[in-house]
């Protein structure tokens, strides 16, 4: 196999129980599409604190560069509904401005690779388009495994309960990458990760979900999401990163009923969603206080809306009762029997 960027060919050597491709040349390391999987669930290798503490500062500066110009190119899009912008398009425009604009091929099948952030954490990799693995200049590998060892330890597992039956499945985690629990919410089997407690919900199963109130939340859950205050997902959280569990396509970002705030992804085949931790919560919320606050309005609006029926019928009947053609008052009862029959 030759090297996608240099073009040399590639030595195997073994990396965290794993054989690699490395370059002799740049360094860059390509891991076929399983093994980076596998090298991020081993943590033989271990890294100083001055390597931690450096892949920490570098990696989190990237990131706020990136989001920095992001913000820029996306405030260049004001006034412009989100969901007819073309992310391609804005992507394109981002790799021109950070000065990222290489194409490499894959070393594999040939097809281009893509550049990406890895599960959030400020490195940039490159990806084949079809799926066959993954290209990291040298150092990358190094620095995703630290940031994701980071990340594992300031977010504290999900609870699961002893004995609840909860078995593996055989969907991976779209951002840690791990093989998702199946666990039972409101009646229905839904996939939950127990790293990241992001929950992927398959076709029709957060409508099912949203369908019953068997989970009653506290007042303390609830202060925090309102309908009455319309809010819409930032434009640099409509960019996609994620992709379906179950077909791999880079599922798309949307606000959840449009004002509540909640940016969760769906898969552009219909597979299903993906929400990050809490935000299956903030959905139900959001429905339950939007049905409430529905009905208050509807006892509200329907008092108004019956006290101008009634000040129209009185007003109809003073002007039909006012109705004079003729001198004859016949003639006149007669106009006021058929304005009230026409009404």
């Amino acid at each position: 196999m030759r090297c996608p960027l240099c073009d040399k060919e590639m030595s195997k050597e073994t990396y965290e129980n794993t054989e690699i491709d490395i370059c002799p040349s740049c360094g860059g390391v390509w891991l076929d599409k399983d093994e980076l999987e596998r090298i991020v669930d081993t943590e033989d290798v271990k890294f100083t604190p001055q390597q931690v503490k450096d892949v920490l500062k570098d990696s989190s500066a990237e990131k706020s560069k990136r989001e920095e110009l992001m913000h820029q190119i996306m405030d260049s899009y004001k006034g412009v509904d989100v969901n007819s912008l073309n992310t391609e398009e804005i992507l394109n425009t981002f790799r021109k401005r950070w000065g990222h604009q290489r194409v490499l091929k894959c070393p594999k099948c040939g097809a281009d690779t893509e550049e990406f952030e890895y599960a959030g954490t400020g490195v940039m990799l490159d990806r084949c388009v079809k799926g066959d693995g993954f290209w990291l200049d040298k150092g990358e590998l190094d620095k995703m495994q630290i940031m994701m060892e980071y990340y594992k330890k300031i977010n504290a597992p999900v609870a699961v309960e002893e004995g609840a039956g909860l078995k593996v499945t055989e969907k991976n985690c779209p951002v840690c990458k791990k093989k998702m629990v199946e666990k039972e919410y409101e009646g229905v089997p839904i996939d939950i990760c127990s790293a990241c407690g992001g929950v992927w919900l398959d076709k029709d199963e957060l409508y099912q979900i949203i369908e019953k109130r068997e989970v009653k939340f506290s007042e303390e859950e609830k202060k925090d999401v309102e309908p009455e205050a319309p809010m819409q997902g930032s434009r640099i959280d409509m960019i996609p990163e994620l992709n379906c569990p179950l077909c791999g396509a880079v599922m798309r970002r949307f606000t959840y009923a449009g004002t509540s705030g909640v940016v969760i992804d769906r898969c552009p085949k219909g597979d299903g969603v993906w929400l990050d931790k809490g935000e299956l919560e903030k959905i139900q919320i959001y429905i339950e206080k939007s049905e409430d606050l529905g009905e208050k309005n509807y006892a509200k609006y329907s008092r108004i809306l019956n006290q101008a029926k009634l000040d129209y019928e009185k007003r109809r009947d003073e002007s039909i009762q006012n109705i004079k053609v003729s001198r004859f008052e016949t003639v006149n009862r007669m106009m006021r029997w058929m304005a009230r029959k026409m009404d």
